[in-house]
């Protein structure tokens, strides 16, 4: 029988162990020895590869770490002027408590639930929209501290929205590398160990050799389509990035459940479902 093919689905690091597992096999054997130097191209491809994934993760988390810096900025800035509006508006009614100031109409064009937080615990994305009309709003205000605070929503805006697009453009080129990069690799070596197959049965004809020489070559059994812990890992990143971005609730337990996957099926899975569904319970459900 020919050799199994392998699923596009497996990692980098699995191909290289297939890759020289196989060479090591065929230096063994004095009549497929000539074949062995023919691995080389592909071991050295899949270096290359590695490192270009690894450059892709780099960048993938470079852009992950200016989202959540912008996020973080953001956060204090809304928190800042949540106290100012609460003091100005104490300033201009005498006697309000707090509370009295959270319950106006004023502070209500700001922070509809009269909780800050609650626009400061959004992802970026989803806060962003929220305070997408807090330049125009506070520049309309009397008290100059709190007009300050207009160009200053507009910039956290620019740059809120600049680092989410960083961050899907790098998950973008990571998807291309893996689709023009990675699989095609993955599938020109199973189409190379074919061709070996076809040669070393002519080997087999012409020197008599016992019936399974040809087999012996690449290693027996299935292998896994589970992912290595980096890869994993960098899945996992960008399916919780993206359920944050757009505002889901992430429990302890089900983030749990996302970093913990490595099995590839399922993280593709999850990866086509993100971007549409309601709740993470959605996504993590059984189709």
């Amino acid at each position: 029988m020919p050799p199994r093919a392998l699923s596009t689905d497996i990692s980098l690091f699995t191909l290289w162990e297939e890759a020289i597992y196989y060479k090591g096999r065929l230096l063994r054997e004095p009549l497929s020895r000539p074949l062995a130097e023919a691995v080389d191209p592909f071991l050295a491809r899949t270096k290359d590869a590695v490192l270009e994934q690894l450059d892709r993760w780099a960048a993938e988390s470079t852009a992950q770490a200016d989202v959540d810096g912008e996020n973080y900025a953001l956060d204090a800035t809304v928190e800042e002027f949540g106290e100012d509006k609460i003091d100005v508006l104490r300033s201009d009614h005498p006697g309000w408590k707090a509370q009295d100031a959270r319950n106006s109409s004023e502070f209500h064009l700001y922070f509809k639930t009269g909780r800050p937080y609650d626009v400061i615990k959004m992802a970026l994305e989803a806060e962003l929209k929220a305070i997408s009309s807090y330049p125009d709003v506070a520049a309309k205000e009397q008290d100059p501290t709190l007009a300050g605070y207009a160009p200053r929503f507009a910039a956290h805006l620019a740059g809120g929205r600049a680092a989410l697009e960083r961050r899907s453009k790098e998950a973008a080129k990571t998807a291309e590398h893996r689709a023009r990069g990675i699989e095609v690799l993955i599938a020109d070596f199973n189409a190379f160990r074919l061709e070996h197959y076809e040669q070393l049965l002519a080997i087999a004809r012409e020197n008599k050799r016992p019936r399974g020489f040809a087999e012996q070559f690449a290693r027996k059994g299935a292998v896994s389509t589970g992912l290595d812990a980096a890869e994993a890992r960098g899945r996992a990143t960008t399916i919780l990035g993206v359920l944050g971005a757009r505002g889901l609730a992430i429990s302890g337990e089900q983030r749990a459940a996302i970093r913990a996957s490595r099995d590839a099926d399922q993280l593709d899975a999850w990866t086509a479902k993100v971007a549409t569904v309601a709740t993470a319970a959605e996504m993590l459900a059984e189709s």
